[in-house]
């Protein structure tokens, strides 16, 4: 997300990104931007050529508010985009007066366990490019209905315990396709080996490969802002869910999905799906379109980012400010 951004609101010229990795990953190699390291010379160059640092990792955020503290006068001008949430070392963490969030549950987080003023904080949704092919929509086969479960499996996205509360519980009408993988794969793939109602995926082309399903859902611990329900909304495909905030942001209840508050009524939601009809879908996948479109389409996404920094009196001037191994390969 922060090279997307960067590139976003440098459409004539080459965006700046700095990193302080040893390496920059191969997958970043070929995407349109220089990246620069993050030494102290470099952000005066930066610096004194009326630069902005825009920084999407707390870590790197906290290093260039030391450095413009003891080397600057605190003249440096930073913006910290905050795209998750944190129980730790608050007392570690330096943040700049001027600080955007992924969403309303990252604001939360940030003025009540950073303590952040509120009025500091703005909220800026993530925005992804519209990559929707009307003509391959489909409606579901009420007896073959197909979801979606998108996301890094892990003890966070809760795959295996996903697993455990609704095995057997399921209409076998229903099955549940797993995409991604994570620390929890192995495991996740030896608990479904023989069920034909659970199937892991690995990694595939969410946006060739989900035209084919019928809901997404995600059923996660905690989120920042779950880049798998707005892609979600964008394909027009009902969202299911529990109800923690983050969620909540995305998914409204009967209006572009379902929303589970428990186990039990997270398996009572999924086997109502066999009785939801193609009037009803549709209106579903409708409203999931134009939320998308309003809130988290691509260009909505970087005209805020570009109002919010003239506002701020501040020149758009190609930096943006990052810390590619966690920041670029979390948030992309």
């Amino acid at each position: 997300m922060a090279i997307s951004i960067a590139k976003g609101l440098c459409p004539d010229s080459t965006p700046v990104v700095m990193y302080d990795n040893p390496t920059i990953n191969e997958v970043y190699q070929n995407s349109g931007v220089e990246f620069v390291k993050l030494t102290i010379s470099n952000v005066r160059r930066f610096h004194n050529s009326g630069a902005i640092f825009l920084c999407h990792h707390r870590k790197t955020t906290t290093i260039l508010k030391i450095i413009s503290h003891t080397l600057f006068f605190n003249k440096l001008r930073i913006i910290h985009v905050a795209h998750n949430t944190f129980d730790t070392l608050k007392n570690f963490t330096f943040l700049p007066k001027h600080v955007i969030a992924v969403s309303k549950t990252v604001k939360r987080n940030l003025v009540e366990f950073f303590k952040i003023p509120q009025q500091n904080v703005t909220v800026i949704y993530n925005g992804i490019e519209d990559r929707f092919d009307s003509s391959k929509s489909r409606i579901p086969n009420n007896n073959d209905i197909k979801i979606l479960f998108i996301g890094r499996v892990d003890p966070v996205k809760r795959q295996l315990l996903f697993v455990d509360k609704t095995q057997g519980k399921i209409n076998p009408r229903i099955k549940i396709y797993f995409a991604g993988i994570g620390s929890d794969y192995k495991a996740l793939q030896q608990k479904i080996q023989e069920s034909d109602q659970y199937i892991a995926l690995g990694l595939i082309d969410i946006r060739r490969e989900i035209y084919n399903y019928d809901y997404v859902c995600l059923f996660s611990e905690k989120e920042g802002l779950p880049l798998s329900l707005i892609e979600g909304c964008m394909f027009g495909k009902p969202l299911l869910t529990n109800d923690i905030p983050s969620s909540l942001e995305i998914n409204h209840n009967g209006y572009n999905g379902y929303v589970g508050k428990s186990w039990p009524e997270i398996i009572d939601m999924i086997n109502s799906l066999t009785n939801i009809d193609s009037n009803k879908y549709e209106l579903l996948s409708k409203h999931g379109r134009e939320f998308f479109k309003h809130e988290f389409d691509y260009n909505v996404m970087i005209e805020k980012y570009r109002k919010y920094i003239e506002d701020l009196g501040s020149k758009i001037d190609s930096t943006a400010n990052t810390k590619t191994s966690t920041a670029f390969s979390n948030k992309q």
